[in-house]
């Protein structure tokens, strides 16, 4: 049987809401013209309390599914459309409170396979999918050890989840589960959550990915899609969609003036001008500012709404300052002689004499009053 895992849609995301709806809807009908079944492990909708007009534009999407013929079946919901969800984060809500997975399980537009198994059948073989929505990180460990659902003797047995994991994370928090926390015993994983399309364990986990771009980070210029698995050959294939290219650029600078940096962005935004689509482009502003501007001094021009600029760009003074005390920290220095060589420098600058750096740091450590009437006097004989 072959599987068409879709992840991530994020329907409804305000900052790119026509993207997210036209990625995710691509990527579903696909899949399902392609696949026997569809699993989708978490945050297909960005909230946990759709709008309704987001609602609306996943039930005739949903609905552009159902109406074609699938090959396989579920036992018991004959009217259901074989598709297996589950919440993620984004659709989590209070216990109690019903979640938009929930609701579309109610109306049959997909199951949900939340705490449970569900087998899905296709010329005699068997299909089970277990699930853990998303829970508090803290949790997750926990959760996947309380889970409600069995492995079914027979069957092709798949565990979905929606979470983050230690071994995919660039600076993992010591409260997110591992790969160890998995249940045993399942012959495929599948994780949503994490945006990056990856496998592992010898292809018997995979992260599908999101089918839209959210977190504007720099490793997102991955092409986004869905993943197929086929059951019986036991093999996975990525499949591309057409999707929002995402640029990541950092643009250095060195004693730069608002004219260079203007000159700069405007340069980098006029080499995509003719991109089409137009890409999602992030401009990261770093390095240093010519003596005597400060960073409220730049101002990001507008570059319409898929270009974000952040200004990581340093004051003259506060980088040099920052480079003395780096080189200071590399030294064997003690820690007076580190602040007596930050004084002499700041004599020299004064234009005082260096030499009377030994005075001048005895008083400020002992007398500041003192300090202030030496600088003064050094100052009216200069």
């Amino acid at each position: 049987m072959k599987i068409g895992i879709v992840s991530d849609t994020h329907f409804g995301y305000r900052r790119f809401e026509q993207d997210a709806l036209s990625q995710g809807t691509e990527a579903l009908l696909s899949a399902a013209e392609k696949c026997d079944l569809l699993l989708m492990p978490g945050d297909i909708f960005d909230a946990h309390i759709p709008r309704l007009e987001t609602i609306s534009d996943v039930a005739q999407v949903l609905k552009r599914l159902s109406v074609r013929k699938w090959g396989a079946h579920v036992p018991g919901r004959e009217t259901a459309s074989p598709i297996a969800a589950i919440h993620g984060t984004h659709e989590r809500r209070g216990r109690g409170l019903a979640n938009p997975i929930q609701l579309f399980d109610t109306l049959d537009l997909w199951i949900d396979v939340h705490n449970k198994t569900v087998l899905f059948e296709k010329n005699g073989e068997k299909v089970a999918i277990s699930g853990v929505g998303g829970v508090p990180e803290d949790l997750a460990a926990e959760a996947m050890k309380q889970a409600k659902c069995a492995i079914v003797p027979g069957a092709f047995n798949i565990f979905a989840l929606h979470q983050s994991l230690k071994e995919f994370l660039f600076d993992p928090h010591e409260q997110f589960m591992s790969l160890e926390d998995l249940p045993p015993g399942y012959d495929l994983y599948v994780c949503g959550h994490i945006h990056k399309h990856t496998v592992a364990m010898g292809g018997k986990f995979i992260i599908p990915g999101s089918t839209v771009i959210t977190q504007l980070k720099e490793d997102e210029g991955q092409k986004k899609g869905f993943v197929i698995y086929d059951t019986e050959k036991k093999a996975h294939e990525f499949v591309q969609i057409n999707s929002r290219p995402f640029l990541f650029r950092e643009l250095k600078f060195e004693n730069a003036t608002p004219h260079a940096i203007e000159e700069a962005v405007q340069k980098e935004l006029q080499s995509h001008e003719k991109d089409e689509p137009k890409p999602i482009l992030r401009l990261k502003l770093s390095g240093s500012l010519a003596q005597g501007l400060q960073k409220s001094d730049i101002s990001a021009p507008s570059a319409g709404e898929f270009v974000f600029i952040d200004n990581f760009l340093e004051s003259g003074s506060l980088k040099q300052k920052m480079e003395q005390i780096r080189a200071l920290r590399k030294s064997d220095l003690s820690v007076r002689d580190m602040g007596m060589a930050l004084l002499k420098e700041k004599l020299k600058d004064a234009g005082l004499d260096p030499k009377e750096a030994d005075e001048m740091f005895d008083a400020l450590c002992d007398q500041p009053e003192k300090a202030v009437e030496i600088s003064r006097r050094k100052r009216s004989s200069s």
